[in-house]
């Protein structure tokens, strides 16, 4: 219940955050949109891709009670390993997802079809971001829990900016 929950505020909530976000970044040339009417508007699609990242996450939550016991097979490695390897990937693919259904308001499909695009061609990006990402992380976990106020907001802006600059080399 803890994961459906987050699913449907988080991933929303995330979206809107870029959506005002991307008018800060942009110098205010695009069309400006509060808070609330991001959630509502973005609400079904950001769900959408919310969901799929959560099935990684449910798979590695069912595969820790099997690190509890006193010889854990091989398969028990090789299945974690791959759901922290999906994780990678979908992180990858949502860096790219979540700002260009808020730029050109797509749908999940296209979204889904132009991150995947866009998170390997510019792979340097995408390295950063992520990189950036379990930077911010360890610096929750290690340091105060009181960056989770200010974290996810920076890490939102660096979004924002790497995916209207991708955009616009993209478009030259």
């Amino acid at each position: 219940p803890t994961v459906l929950i987050s699913v449907v505020t988080i991933a929303p909530g995330w979206v809107a955050l870029l959506a005002v976000q991307r008018n800060i970044v942009s110098d205010g040339v695009l069309p400006a949109i509060s808070f609330g009417a991001a959630f509502r508007h973005y609400w079904r699609r950001s769900t959408q891709l919310g969901l799929l990242a959560a099935f990684p996450l449910l798979a590695a939550l069912a595969t820790l009670p099997a690190l509890q016991q006193p010889v854990i097979p091989l398969v028990i490695w090789l299945g974690l390993g791959a759901d922290l390897f999906g994780m990678a990937l979908l992180a990858a693919l949502l860096l790219y997802a979540f700002p260009l259904l808020v730029h050109f308001d797509y749908g999940v499909k296209t979204s889904l079809r132009d991150g995947w695009i866009l998170a390997v061609r510019y792979l340097g990006h995408t390295l950063g971001l992520l990189g950036l990402g379990i930077l911010g992380a360890f610096a929750v976990g290690y340091l105060s829990l009181g960056l989770l106020l200010l974290l996810p907001a920076l890490y939102g802006l660096f979004v924002v900016g790497n995916g209207l600059l991708v955009l616009q080399t993209n478009e030259s």
